[in-house]
């Protein structure tokens, strides 16, 4: 079968002479020709039955991915490049298999969708190129690629502009892209179970690196307030707020539980013992606006100006104290790390992550999260 990829919907009354059927028998091409309709329009039916078979769209389509014939691959790939349900659907098949596919399967579907994106004339490549499931599959770089020279330019640039959009699905921002404009393949196959199947979309919302991010996160996520993650938002008034709805007490009882079963694994310094308090630290971490309190460093202010501090190694309790801080907040808020791997579809519900960078939390939000914009 030799053809060229179907445009969006507005391209539906061209459909039959865009796409030819140069191997098909007439019955092969009828079931052609009834898929290719069915998948220009949006309102297409998967679930349909295709006229001269007693298969579903879905099934025939999953067909011809599943067949090991690079000219049925094409075939899915012509209906990825529309709209509607039925294009979801076959973009969504094409990047589970690729996810799991051989190396013969994935370059096949690589080039066929490289040379989508090259198109020149029309709406089709731009459309094509708008598409993230279609990016990740003509993107990747293969084994023993180690470099993207591999991927045309057309492609990477097309991969860079998306990664720029606002909105994204939750899939490409736990493996995004490479500064490059490529995937690496070991990231593609560490995408969670069904994450072609996502529903959401999400942004990647820069958090002032202040000290106070992850509180800000915590905060936003309990108000259903995205303002709280803005850099409009001061220290002073975060930390009223988090006076306002009891977030100080649920701070000083992190404390307490975190001082408790770090001393189990390391007891702190005579010094540090002595001179430790509840009150007393958050006193020197948060109610100061310095909100460092998950920081060995900041926790260590506590010590600032105390006879005998600095005498005894205290890194290892203070790491594990900041730590046990960290980890109490976090269950407290019910607010988690943005998972990049191994996890299955059904945990991911609408909600707020924090992506860790170094030692500043960034937050990832998907799209319905947030009911209003305060």
């Amino acid at each position: 079968m030799s053809a060229l990829p179907i445009s969006n919907s507005r391209a539906a009354p061209y459909l039959g002479a865009v796409v030819g059927f140069d191997n098909c028998s007439g019955a092969q091409q009828d079931i052609c020709n009834s898929l290719l309709q069915a998948a220009s329009h949006p309102s297409g039916d998967v679930n349909g039955k295709v006229a001269g078979t007693q298969r579903t769209v879905g099934e025939c389509l999953t067909a011809f991915v599943d067949s090991g014939e690079p000219d049925d691959y094409e075939f899915v790939i012509n209906c990825a490049a529309g709209s509607g349900d039925i294009a979801a659907f076959s973009k969504s098949l094409l990047a589970s298999r690729f996810a799991k596919g051989s190396d013969d399967f994935m370059s096949s579907v690589r080039e066929m969708v490289q040379k989508l994106m090259d198109i020149t004339s029309g709406f089709i490549s731009s459309h094509a190129r708008a598409q993230p499931e279609l990016l990740l599959l003509a993107a990747t770089r293969l084994t023993g690629e180690k470099d993207g020279s591999a991927i045309p330019l057309a492609v990477k640039e097309a991969v860079q502009a998306f990664d720029q959009s606002e909105w994204r699905p939750l899939w490409w921002m736990m493996r995004p892209p490479s500064v490059e404009g490529t995937f690496d393949l070991e990231s593609v196959h560490k995408l969670p179970k069904d994450f072609e199947r996502m529903p959401l979309r999400a942004k990647h919302v820069k958090v002032p690196d202040d000290g106070s991010c992850m509180l800000r996160v915590c905060l936003a996520v309990e108000l259903k307030e995205e303002r709280w993650m803005e850099r409009g938002v001061s220290k002073e008034e975060l930390y009223q707020k988090l006076v306002d709805t009891g977030w100080d007490l649920k701070i000083k009882d992190a404390i307490k539980a975190a001082y408790a079963a770090a001393s189990e694994v390391c007891a702190p310094s005579t010094a540090f013992a002595k001179k430790f308090s509840v009150e007393g630290l958050f006193d020197c971490t948060v109610a100061n606006f310095n909100f460092n309190l998950y920081s060995p460093v900041g926790i260590n202010s506590l010590m600032d100006g105390v006879d005998g501090a600095g005498e005894v190694d205290d890194s290892f309790f203070l790491e594990t104290f900041a730590d046990g801080i960290y980890q109490h907040i976090l269950v407290t808020s019910g607010v988690n790390l943005l998972p990049m791997d191994g996890t299955d579809l059904a945990q991911f519900e609408t909600g707020v992550w924090l992506k860790q960078t170094g030692v500043h939390y960034d937050a990832v939000v998907t799209e319905k999260f947030f009911p209003a914009k305060y």
